[in-house]
């Protein structure tokens, strides 16, 4: 049932059983996980649903529907705005990454998640999940999709380093087929992809790439960025015309005429803005990585000025998603867990997050921190670059058989990928287009190590 030795599927140990009689007991674990059962332990009934892995992605329909997109295959999901969140695992295969990249609800019962190499379809608002096969061989990777409604759907992702995708379905992903585009055959990758209304939409790249679509996805054309050579990784419109764009070594593009020109902004930050939800013309919020806690940051003028606020946590941490329903409600998620932001701010507020995967009630307008588990120690033996081939290969230890490890660029905080665990030894080989110089390794449990890569 779970367990120090358990697979990746049911992978938080257990630390506590009790027994008040032959038939009733209770087993205890990580992550909040509480276990009854009546029948003697021939069957168990979860109590609560915490998580203990990465949010990469946030969708919501209103403000009590919401899902997350989680590391290790994980899908959370609230129907009370976050008071409590729901964790369902969705199978992808061990051989693949086995991150949830993104994912979007049309409605509070039918949305779309993509993994490495797979899309996968819920009917019933994330509690079940099926692949959808998209006969596209051999498979890209995947990391952003949009539900534009039931039946238009667009996946975007790519090839590593050679050609980025689009994948467009109208039959609401029972078939799909690849879309022609600008950028084929260009090494990069489409890492986002955003539509405000039935027809519009953009797609961002790594290099710097913007393409848009006025039909629904069916066609895209390219767009002048200003010569911004840096990844773009997320990207949010408020309507037609006004929308930002957001990337590596804290790039913030932002255009006030559908993407027919863009901005640079300055956020205050060098280091990478992993997320942007956009709100009005003038209100957006980013998220990304901080030195000293995780970057999240509002600006009510358009991107004039971006206003950071704290969301408890130190260290080098990192926030990969922001969702907001307007300029004071909304989420973020990442490496620490999933908080929400609730209340006014006039003069700015400041407040405190309150860790979505648990079953402790939101306080409003504050936070209530999580507890601090101990931090495994991570240790890096191997970081080599053979550039022949365009591969990195990690192997790392951890001091907790069951960390999960996640590897990054040191200097910009870019994801690389997630190593497997051979019963506390960890390895993984990642397709990457440069030598990354010096990697991270940062573990689940708090952990991390980084060293320099050996070219060969």
């Amino acid at each position: 049932m779970g367990g120090l030795n358990s697979g990746l599927y049911n992978r938080y140990p257990f630390w506590g059983i009790d027994f008040g009689n032959l038939s009733s007991g209770i087993v205890v674990g990580g992550s909040g996980n509480v276990f009854t059962t009546s029948d003697g332990g021939a069957t168990w009934v979860t109590r609560q649903s915490g998580s203990g892995t990465e949010t990469y992605a946030l969708a919501a329909t209103d403000a009590d529907h919401a899902w997350a997109a989680n590391q290790d295959g994980e899908l959370l999901y609230t129907t009370n705005g976050g008071q409590f969140w729901n964790r369902v695992n969705i199978f992808v295969p061990s051989s693949q990454d086995n991150s949830l990249n993104d994912v979007d609800f049309v409605d509070q019962l039918n949305g779309w998640a993509v993994s490495d190499l797979q899309l996968h379809h819920t009917t019933d608002g994330g509690r079940t999940w099926q692949n959808q096969p998209h006969g596209i061989v051999p498979a890209p990777s995947f990391f952003g999709v949009e539900a534009i409604n039931g039946q238009i759907i667009i996946a975007v992702g790519g090839y590593a380093p050679s050609s980025p995708v689009i994948l467009r379905s109208t039959d609401g992903g029972n078939t799909w087929s690849l879309v022609s585009h600008p950028f084929e055959g260009r090494g990069v990758q489409f890492y986002a992809v955003h539509f405000v209304n039935s027809t519009t939409g953009w797609t961002v790249s790594d290099g710097g790439g913007i393409l848009k679509s006025t039909d629904a996805g069916a066609s895209w054309v390219a767009q002048d960025q200003g010569n911004h050579s840096y990844d773009l990784l997320d990207i949010s419109f408020v309507d037609a015309s006004n929308g930002w764009t957001v990337g590596d070594f804290g790039t913030v593009l932002h255009t006030t005429n559908g993407g027919g020109t863009w901005a640079l902004q300055n956020p205050g930050v060098t280091t990478a803005i992993l997320g942007v939800s956009a709100v009005s013309p003038t209100t957006a919020w980013i998220s990304g990585y901080g030195s000293n806690g995780s970057f999240v940051a509002r600006t009510i003028d358009g991107g004039a000025s971006w206003q950071p606020e704290s969301i408890g946590d130190s260290g080098f941490s990192s926030m990969s998603a922001a969702l907001f329903l307007d300029a004071e409600n909304g989420w973020v998620g990442g490496f620490t867990g999933i908080y929400r932001r609730s209340g006014s701010s006039s003069p700015p507020p400041t407040p405190t997050p309150t860790p979505g995967a648990t079953n402790t009630p939101l306080p409003t307008p504050t936070f209530t921190p999580t507890s601090t588990p101990i931090a495994d120690t991570v240790t890096i033996t191997r970081a080599e670059y053979r550039a022949s081939k365009q591969q990195l290969r990690v192997e790392a230890t951890s001091t907790s058989s069951t960390a999960s490890l996640t590897v990054y660029v040191t200097s910009a905080g870019q994801l690389i990928g997630t190593l497997r665990n051979n019963g506390g030894r960890y390895s993984g080989q990642f397709s990457w287009p440069t030598n990354p110089q010096n990697i991270t390794v940062r573990s689940s449990l708090g952990g991390s190590a980084t060293k320099n890569v050996t070219l060969r």
